[in-house]
């Protein structure tokens, strides 16, 4: 209440946040991407050969938790399966849920196609977005709590290496997502609508490549760091001239 502003991530917290305190003067500054990190000339050909023939690849990232649904990727696979054999779910990250996460794939005899690394570094992190087919983020609103999702790093990186994405219609992820011209949307837990959604990147070269071509111009116009931290920088200012 008594900050002369408040910067959030997207309208979703936007939104969140003026419930909290009505009269509050809030300015959307997001955190932005780092485009000499993520790149699509960071294709790793060898990294892929390890999932087997001309395998099609389907990246989540993030932590292990109930409201970023990871178990809705893997309840989507064995639709994928009938229309891609090769494909193959690798899970980056590590959480409470991993236990949870890793019986459901055994439950449905998905041991061969569901991989979990664990934790991986930036610069190796950069060549596995840049290496895979699709990009997922399948976060959920917790009914229980409201948590949801604020924004979604994970979908700038994603986008600044080039790699298609498929999203959850929740919280702050419209914000990238416009199931159009950045990527795709599906419905909160509506695995099969996403199980269609993957199908559909993998069939369509030229959608993939559209998605690419769209998602890239789209963070470096709006998600580069260099903007960002300009955004920042003419806020501070004019804090201090009022």
């Amino acid at each position: 209440k008594q900050a002369d502003v408040c910067t959030v991530n997207s309208r979703a917290t936007l939104e969140a946040a003026s419930k909290i305190c009505p009269n509050a003067k809030i300015k959307i500054i997001p955190p932005g991407v780092d485009l000499t990190m993520f790149k699509k000339n960071k294709y790793n050909k060898k990294w892929r050969e390890q999932f087997g023939d001309q395998p099609k690849i389907i990246l989540a990232v993030g932590r292990f938790i109930k409201w970023k649904g990871f178990e809705y990727i893997i309840k989507a696979l064995p639709k994928v399966l009938t229309k891609f054999p090769t494909a193959k779910v690798v899970l980056l990250g590590s959480g409470p849920e991993e236990e949870n996460l890793r019986g459901l794939v055994q439950r449905l005899n998905l041991n061969k196609n569901v991989f979990f690394p664990g934790h991986i570094g930036s610069e190796k992190l950069a060549q596995i977005y840049a290496s895979s087919d699709v990009v997922v983020s399948s976060s959920i609103t917790l009914n229980s709590t409201g948590e949801r999702e604020g924004l979604g790093n994970v979908m700038l990186e994603a986008l600044a290496s080039g790699t298609p994405v498929v999203a959850s219609r929740s919280g702050g992820i419209i914000d990238i997502i416009d199931g159009y011209s950045t990527g795709l949307l599906f419905e909160e837990r509506n695995y099969k609508e996403l199980a269609t959604k993957i199908t559909y990147i993998l069939s369509e070269k030229k959608l993939r490549e559209k998605l690419s071509r769209g998602g890239l111009k789209f963070v470096k116009d709006k998600y580069d760091w260099k903007k960002i931290c300009q955004d920042l920088g003419d806020l501070y200012e004019k804090i201090i001239k009022s």
